[in-house]
């Protein structure tokens, strides 16, 4: 796992070529690969993580299935390298349903013997959440949810997590600048690789205030 002191942007499904470009663009993160479809990891030797697939679901309205997700779990160990972690499976927007999924699925996790993150979402006061995070040996805690909660909760789920030596992943930030401003050890985005949006990381180079930053500029 990337030390705490370099973040790490994890791009969704990314190319080799498109990882090198990410790599190019903004040379003071690190940069990985985020996969949530088993029949798209080939063997590669790089920094990455394994998502649940919980969020493309609850996009289509179709129900989450763990079989993909033990796919992916499998397919992780034919690879050069261990995950830096997996996300447990929850349920976007809904801390209680997330809770229960997660005592659910956690001992498939630890049975592969993986690092993962539990999952906060909204619904639930984020010191619960994170000491549930802590309590069921998480590594680290991936801040889910929509937009506009996870930026009201971000610097607190920031002094919670620091101050039980937890990782703290913002999945999908609006704005890159400000989810590295607040201190998040990490985060992932798609959009940059699918819309070959280089510029974006290039921008965040020197910023004093990485917050001016707008993920869609």
């Amino acid at each position: 796992m990337p030390g705490k002191d370099t973040a790490v942007i994890y791009h969704g499904h990314a190319s080799p070529a498109k990882l090198a470009r990410c790599r190019d663009a903004l040379g003071s993160v690190t940069h990985g690969v985020e996969w949530t479809d088993p029949d798209r990891m080939p063997e590669r030797d790089e920094p990455y993580i394994l998502d649940n697939g919980a969020y493309s679901a609850s996009l289509t309205g179709d129900p989450w299935s763990p079989d993909r997700w033990y796919q992916l779990l499998a397919a992780a160990h034919d690879q050069p390298r261990e995950p830096d972690w997996i996300v447990l499976p929850d349920v976007y927007g809904d801390a209680d349903a997330t809770r229960e999924r997660h005592e659910r699925y956690v001992e498939v996790a630890r049975s592969h013997g993986f690092d993962y993150y539990a999952v906060a979402q909204p619904g639930k006061g984020v010191t619960t959440q994170v000491r549930f995070a802590e309590a069921i040996g998480a590594s680290g805690v991936f801040l889910g949810g929509p937009e506009e909660w996870k930026q009201d909760v971000a610097q607190d789920v920031r002094r919670q997590t620091d101050r039980r030596a937890l990782q703290l992943h913002i999945g999908q930030p609006g704005n890159l600048g400000w989810a590295l401003d607040i201190g998040a050890d990490s985060m992932d985005t798609t959009s940059i690789v699918v819309n070959d949006a280089y510029h974006r990381l290039t921008k965040l180079d020197g910023q004093q205030s990485l917050t001016e930053v707008v993920a869609g500029e």
